[in-house]
């Protein structure tokens, strides 16, 4: 995204493609989203090995979404295109 091109409203993405503002919020986020998400499964499910199953997919499965979004603002693709 060059200076001064328009971007989404409030957090100026780029609606171009090629952001890796995109995947650094992700990134940094995601010191809150997995604990955060752990916690709601921690108290809704009740058979404590679904839990563990769970929590340890969320955190194996998050990564792999990191890296897509981190390749596809490499490769200057948007993240919906629409």
């Amino acid at each position: 995204m060059s200076d001064g091109e328009d971007g989404l409203p409030f957090l100026n993405w780029g609606k171009l493609g090629g952001d890796l503002r995109i995947a650094h919020f992700m990134g940094l986020n995601s010191l809150q989203i997995i604990p955060f998400l752990s916690y709601i499964i921690i108290q809704k499910i009740e058979s404590m090995m679904n839990k563990r199953v769970l929590i340890v997919a969320l955190t194996i499965i998050y990564p792999f979404i990191l890296y897509s979004i981190t390749n596809q603002a490499l490769a200057g693709q948007l993240l919906i295109s629409g």
